[in-house]
């Protein structure tokens, strides 16, 4: 479900997309979401094959991104219906989809998918991605402060506290705060996924490659790049709470930027473990060389609020500075949230 006004509102029905005027509700009347057009309903995009997970609509508020079951990315006109680009990759159910707000990227999209993938694309040029994260092997920071340092991977060291799911993806979400002076650098460039093992996936979409295991660099790296995990080439991605101390104990359902906070640090992500948890990327990232000592690298966490059902979705309310998050029963939490 996603807003593009003060009234335009666009959610998934089944396998439809329905464009729905918020006018026609109001606080003391329940909307039946299967109305036909002409009332509640404005428009009905019915082109995806099966059930549609997630949609977005670009800033120009001209295209929407519809993803589904079939692993499909539907890219529909969103002032006419018709279908604009299929784009066809996940080998899984896709999970979500986001449109890029940077500037000159207006035609990007980001998907996740069960496949433990997400994937960059550019449906005015190409029907294929133009880049391909597998949380499976990606590399992060805290991979290569391992093999600089030579230590172990006692990620897994956790007392049995953490359940290890693979890392489907299960949301993906871009910086849309507004950029300033005190923005992490590149801040436009960075994204975020929820994963299955519990870890949030933070990456460059516009990191092209990175360094080979023996150090060289595949390609250079943007001096705009985001973080000291990215800037030099050498990680393809941070892993937050990888280290099994911190973080998640079950799956990570969703993600995403605090979009009033200027410098663009702080990731919110809700679980299966019915935790919300608010993270500092950027410390993680370390502004700088990679630590020597991977335990070094501080775990993120800046708060973990405890909740009573499992979280299926959360979303920011910037006027009154809050979080919305829906859970697995009938009510919507609303959370304050500020610095």
């Amino acid at each position: 479900m996603t807003f593009t006004s003060d009234h335009a509102l666009f959610y998934a029905l089944g396998s439809r997309v329905v464009e729905a005027d918020a006018r026609m509700a109001s606080d003391s009347r329940v909307v039946d979401a299967n109305a036909p057009l002409g009332g509640w309903a404005v428009r009905v995009f019915e082109s995806n094959a099966d059930v549609v997970n997630g949609l977005d609509v670009d800033v120009s508020g001209r295209c929407l991104a519809a993803c589904d079951d079939s692993g499909e990315i539907v890219v529909y006109d969103a002032r006419t219906g018709a279908v604009v680009k299929r784009l066809r990759g996940h080998d899984g159910c896709a999970t979500a989809v986001a449109f890029r707000r940077k500037r000159g990227a207006e035609s990007e999209l980001l998907t996740t998918a069960t496949d433990c993938r997400a994937m960059k694309w550019d449906h005015r040029a190409k029907t294929v991605p133009v880049r391909t994260w597998d949380a499976r092997s990606v590399r992060s920071a805290r991979d290569h402060d391992r093999a600089h340092s030579g230590a172990a991977d006692e990620s897994s060291d956790d007392g049995g506290q953490r359940m290890f799911n693979p890392p489907m993806l299960h949301s993906v979400s871009a910086f849309e705060g507004e950029t300033c002076a005190e923005n992490a650098p590149g801040a436009r460039r960075v994204a975020c996924a929820a994963c299955g093992d519990g870890t949030i996936m933070v990456f460059d979409a516009d990191l092209k490659a990175v360094a080979s295991s023996s150090g060289k660099k595949l390609s250079s790296a943007s001096s705009k790049a985001p973080g000291g995990a990215f800037r030099d080439g050498r990680a393809e991605c941070v892993r937050l709470g990888e280290d099994g101390v911190g973080g998640h104990a079950n799956a990570a359902t969703c993600a995403g930027f605090v979009p009033w906070l200027p410098r663009g640090d702080i990731i919110v992500s809700g679980g299966a473990d019915r935790r919300l948890i608010a993270w500092n990327w950027v410390s993680v990232s370390t502004p700088g060389d990679f630590v020597d000592d991977p335990s070094a690298r501080a775990s993120g966490v800046v708060a973990d609020l405890p909740l009573n059902r499992k979280i299926n979705d959360l979303a920011f309310v910037r006027d009154s500075r809050r979080i919305v998050v829906v859970d697995t029963g009938p009510k919507v939490t609303f959370i304050d949230f500020t610095e």
